[in-house]
This record gives structure tokens, sequence and C-alpha cells, in this order.
């Protein structure tokens, strides 16, 4: 009995508090309504349009990951999916889903959760992947695709002169043309203290032969390699 107790007694107090929630939105939401001209609009995006922005990305996102896991079938871990670790890393995620709605974020929130299905990684390594994707924005995320050799860097390297000499910067600019260059020099600049890359900063001018001003992916450290394996579509 003293149990049963006990469970009511949490279940109130859970009533509790999404009352109090309840309640607090609702004063927000009349004080929004008394605001000239916005007030109201922004009111009604508490409502309709944040709830269900929110569903239709879950709904998406989960979509997404099961065509995903499909794809790959067999190679994936089927007894990893009842551990403690991956439900753990699989709530982080889509607790991160509700939050974030960029692209290339959803992107690399699926590939950790496949990735952790495919590849044998210590569930504190995993974490810190997650805790990395979780304070890069966008525009990291976009910079450190460069460092990718794939067909669409290959392509787009291929397009320009060959020169005598070049620089890294010049490099992350053919690949990033609607970048500029202060955005990508301040993304390197984090990339490096997060032990990512490994002092590009301090190299973006330097003139090199043009064959090393390509080779990006040789400017990851370690760490940087197997996190961007493990953010990456297998």
């Amino acid at each position: 009995m003293s149990d049963d107790k006990s469970e009511l007694a949490k279940q109130a107090q859970e009533l509790g508090k999404s009352k109090a929630s309840d309640h607090i939105a609702n004063i927000v939401k009349a004080t929004l309504n008394v605001v000239p001209f916005v007030g109201g609009s922004i009111a009604s995006l508490i409502d309709d349009y944040i709830p269900e922005s929110r569903q239709k990305r879950i709904e998406e996102f989960s979509k997404n990951l099961a065509d995903e896991m499909e794809r790959l079938g067999d190679s994936l871990d089927a007894n990893y999916v009842k551990t403690d670790e991956f439900a753990y890393l699989f709530t982080r995620v889509y607790q991160d889903v509700t939050r974030d709605y960029q692209q290339e974020k959803l992107v690399a929130y699926r590939n950790i959760l496949v990735n952790a299905l495919r590849v044998e990684v210590d569930a504190s390594i995993q974490e810190r992947y997650l805790y990395l994707v979780e304070q890069l924005t966008p525009l990291h995320l976009r910079v450190l695709s460069a460092f990718v050799s794939d067909h669409r860097n290959e392509a787009q390297m291929a397009k320009e002169p060959n020169r005598m000499s070049n620089s890294l910067s010049q490099t992350l600019k053919w690949l990033l043309p609607d970048l500029a260059e202060s955005q990508i020099e301040s993304c390197i600049f984090d990339l490096d203290q997060m032990g990512i890359t490994a002092g590009v900063k301090n190299t973006l001018k330097t003139m090199m032969t043009e064959h090393g001003a390509r080779q990006l992916e040789g400017r990851l450290t370690g760490f940087g390699r197997s996190f961007l394996n493990f953010i990456s579509q297998a």
C-alpha cells in the first residue's frame, strides 16, 4: 500500500508541475496579447506553430532514421539497442531534435544514432561526440564538411585552375563560396580549440604547394577524423 501511495504522490507532483507550467504559459500569452502589433502573433506561435513544427520535425526525423536503418539492415547491432547506453543516447538525441531545427544538425543527430549501432565506440566517446554537435552551429558543420575528401569537394576543386602555390584559405573559399572569409576563419578557430582540426587557423594564409593546400583531410586531428566519421552518413 505504501508503494501505491508513493506512486500516487509522484503522479500528483508531476500533475502539479504540469498545471503550474500551463498557468505560467497562459500568463505569458495573456501578456503578449496586449502588446501592440506583434504581441498577438507571437502568442499564437506558442499555441500553434511551435508545437506543430516540433511534431513535424520529430516525425520527419524518425522517418529518416528508419529509412537509414533499413538501408543498412544487418550491419546494425540489434542487441545494442537494448542497452542502457543506447537508451540514454537515444533520449538525448530526441531531446535535441525538439530544440534544433537546422538540417545540418538533424542529419548529424541521425547519423550518431545509426553509427552507434554500426560501429563499436565507447559510450563516453559517443556522448562526447553528441556534446560537440550540440555545441557546434550549422556554420561550423558546413566548414567541417569541407575537410572530407568526397566527390562533391573533388569536383568543386577540379574546376579551379592549378597554380604553383596556394593557401588553405583559398581552398576553403573555393569549397564554400557563399561564406565570408571572416566566417570561415572564426569557425576554424573554434574547431582548432575543440581539438577537431590541428592548428589550421595559424596556417590559413600560409602559401604552400597547390597539392598541399588541397589536402584538407590531413588537417584533422585523429579525434577530429573519428568525430567526423561518426556524424557522417555510413
